[in-house]
């Protein structure tokens, strides 16, 4: 019954860092996005740019270059998280399947325990 509590408990934490990955990930797929959209204005901004004023172009590109190596960094941030999801998912699936089992186990017990009683 205490192994069955303590899964129970790992169930439950693993329940909310699966949550809490979620929203996580829900998150940085906005901001990738965003970041996207925002990195994509500015690169056809650039294009424009470019044959009015070349200094300004060569400012915006270099922001650019940054902005696409932060999606970069975001996207493979993405990447882990969702490595991250699909591990405690299998977790969570796992954590479940022995729940199953132990409670199988212990209804079974009860029901030896309750033939063991009504023979004494």
């Amino acid at each position: 019954e205490t192994k069955l509590s303590s899964i129970l408990k790992r169930n439950c934490i693993l329940e909310d860092k699966l949550t809490s990955q979620e929203q996580a990930n829900s998150s940085l797929r906005s901001e990738f996005r965003s970041l996207a959209q925002h990195t994509k204005e500015q690169m056809l901004g650039a294009c424009e740019d470019m044959d009015k004023m070349h200094d300004d172009s060569l400012a915006k590109t270099q922001k650019i270059a940054e902005q696409e190596s932060q999606l970069e960094r975001l996207g493979r941030k993405l990447q882990d998280i969702e490595i991250n999801n699909k591990t405690l998912a299998d977790e969570l699936s796992q954590s479940a399947s022995v729940n199953q089992k132990l409670q199988s186990k212990v209804e079974t017990l009860q029901n030896e325990l309750l033939q063991l009683q009504v023979q004494y």
